[in-house]
């Protein structure tokens, strides 16, 4: 299975645990039997998006710079990579109330994601 593929599925079923630690845990352990750098990173970034949802604002932020500063220097990255680490960056701006950076980190999420791949719902959410 193409590892992008199976890291875009774990992250939708982490989304189905109740328990946000859980899905934490159960990222970590998907992310470690990964091979490819751009399937860790989604995974990464998945677990910084809990992380925010649990309220945990500083390693959440840790987290999503450290991607950033990992991500810079490469040049073959997927671009569903940067687009799912400008949208939790938009998410963690947003909750921080930083409406300047909330902006520029959804333009970018809006320029790495085909328009075919948004559903009417986040399409809505980013127009607000």
């Amino acid at each position: 299975m193409n590892p992008i593929k199976y890291a875009i599925v774990t992250v939708h079923v982490s989304r189905q645990f109740t328990d946000i630690e859980k899905a934490i845990e159960f990222l970590g352990e998907a992310k470690d039997r990964l091979k490819s750098v751009d399937a860790k990173f989604l995974c990464r970034i998945a677990q910084a998006e809990k992380r925010l949802r649990l309220g945990q604002h500083h390693d959440c932020i840790e987290q999503l710079n450290a991607i950033r500063a990992e991500t810079e220097p490469m040049a073959d990255i997927d671009p569903r990579v940067y687009a799912s680490l400008a949208n939790v960056s938009a998410l963690y701006y947003r909750r921080r109330e930083d409406y300047e950076n909330y902006y520029k980190s959804g333009l970018q999420c809006l320029h790495y994601t085909p328009d075919s791949e948004l559903s009417p719902s986040e399409k809505l959410e980013f127009s607000i």
